[in-house]
């Protein structure tokens, strides 16, 4: 983001820049926004490529009430966020997985993949010709832990199967192999096939990773690897 002075000393843009700070969600020219100080009058610019809807599901209320403005989406509270902010790249829509990423018992997991609006969404998951996917851990702090998913009870005893790491909800060996865990009938994700179907591109980094990343470099899977400098070095020491 820009601010009056512009980024790294780089010369100001001269295209016009709205003069509000909130219009359609900023949706205008180069997504440019100035803001006047009400006590000194002094005026800054910004600019930004992407914004994030901090608002999360009151948007509509923010707009509406705050900015003055007029939403033209009607917000609920479980849905939103892929049509507030559009997809400034590709332009394409976007589809939430209303669904945990592991279910209670693999019976759950049937019945969740079976409703309508899951299993169309799953299909479309299935089929994408990229996919753009991170890396877990198998530590007792990982993600899938801090987050409630599953217990750190059940991911030591993944670890102790072999595991080194996870994609998709699939944990995989320090070769890269696919393994069958405790969680396997439980995981609500796209299948295997569709991994070795279409092109694979992870976004993954830090120190903790490292033993992952190189392991699933090694299955050969991945069409491509996002990653700091720092674990870049380290996968090649």
């Amino acid at each position: 983001m820009q601010g009056s002075s512009c980024a790294m000393n780089a010369p100001c843009p001269q295209e016009p820049i709205i003069d509000m700070s909130v219009q359609q969600g900023l949706r205008h020219l180069e997504y440019k926004v100035t803001t006047t100080d009400s006590f000194t009058g002094e005026t800054k610019a910004y600019e930004t490529k992407a914004i994030i809807n901090a608002a999360g599901p009151w948007v509509s209320d923010v707009i509406n009430n705050v900015a003055n403005s007029k939403s033209k989406r009607n917000i609920r509270l479980v849905k939103g966020s892929h049509i507030i902010v559009p997809n400034f790249w590709t332009g394409a829509q976007a589809y939430v997985m209303p669904v945990p990423f592991f279910a209670n018992t693999s019976d759950d997991r049937e019945i969740l993949l079976a409703q309508r609006g899951v299993n169309e969404v799953f299909e479309l998951a299935e089929s994408a010709p990229l996919k753009i996917v991170g890396i877990g851990t198998v530590d007792t702090d990982t993600q899938l832990v801090a987050s409630g998913m599953i217990e750190q009870s059940e991911i030591a005893e993944i670890a102790k199967s072999g595991a080194i790491g996870e994609l998709l909800g699939h944990f995989f060996d320090q070769d890269g192999n696919i393994l069958e865990t405790p969680l396997t009938s439980r995981t609500v994700s796209v299948s295997r096939n569709s991994m070795t179907n279409s092109k694979i591109v992870a976004i993954a980094g830090g120190d903790q990773k490292v033993d992952a990343i190189r392991a699933i470099l090694n299955s050969r899977n991945l069409s491509g690897l996002i990653t700091d400098e720092r674990t870049a070095r380290a996968l090649l020491a």
